[in-house]
């Protein structure tokens, strides 16, 4: 029971931490992002703050994969991104 109302009394700090993550990082590479978000959840006292399964699930980054999306974790972060923001942004494929 105590565990799960520590989970419940992070929510706030995580979901902070990763409103300003969606905000600022997305146009930053791996390094960047990882360093920002360590000292993020650093000076929030965080722990054990992972973006990727605060805001996703293991059923929903498998069917990425499946739906040929690369397992990496910059991609993974990039479809996070876009599935949780209230309008999508445009996205232009330089490759077309």
């Amino acid at each position: 029971m105590k565990s799960l109302e520590l989970e419940k009394s992070l929510v706030p700090v995580r979901s902070l931490i990763s409103s300003g993550y969606i905000t600022y990082m997305g146009n930053q590479n791996e390094t960047v992002r990882e360093n920002t978000l360590r000292e993020w959840a650093n000076s929030m006292n965080l722990q054990d703050y992972n973006f990727r399964t605060f805001l996703s699930s293991e059923t929903q980054m498998l069917t990425w994969k499946k739906e040929g999306l690369p397992a990496d974790t910059l991609s993974t972060e990039n479809a996070i991104m876009i599935t949780n923001t209230e309008k999508t942004p445009l996205i232009i494929d330089p490759a077309t």
